[in-house]
C-alpha cells in the first residue's frame, strides 16, 4: 500500500465513521432502522472506524521510520566507501 493509497483508506475509513455517528445521533429513523441497527451498534462501528484509522496512522509512522532508517544506512554505508 502507497501512501496515497493509506491516505485514501484513512479518509474513507473517517468518512464512514462520521456515517455511522451521524445514525447514531439521528433520532428521526424509522423503527425498522432503529431495530437493523441500534444507537449502541452504530457506535461499535463508529469506534472500529477509528482502530482502523490508528492502525492506518501506525502503519504509516512505522514506514517513515523504515525509510529514514534505510537513507540513514545508506548515507552511512556510503560515506564509509
Amino acid at each position: 500500500m502507497n501512501d496515497t493509497a493509506l491516505f485514501l483508506a484513512a479518509q474513507e475509513t473517517a468518512q464512514r465513521r462520521g456515517r455511522w455517528l451521524e445514525r447514531a445521533a439521528d433520532t428521526t429513523r424509522s423503527a425498522q432502522s432503529l431495530a437493523e441497527f441500534p444507537r449502541r451498534r452504530c457506535l461499535a462501528l463508529a469506534r472500529k472506524c477509528e482502530t482502523h484509522i490508528v492502525d492506518l496512522a501506525i502503519l504509516a509512522e512505522l514506514r517513515c521510520e523504515r525509510e529514514a532508517l534505510g537513507i540513514a544506512v545508506a548515507l552511512t554505508a556510503g560515506g564509509a566507501s
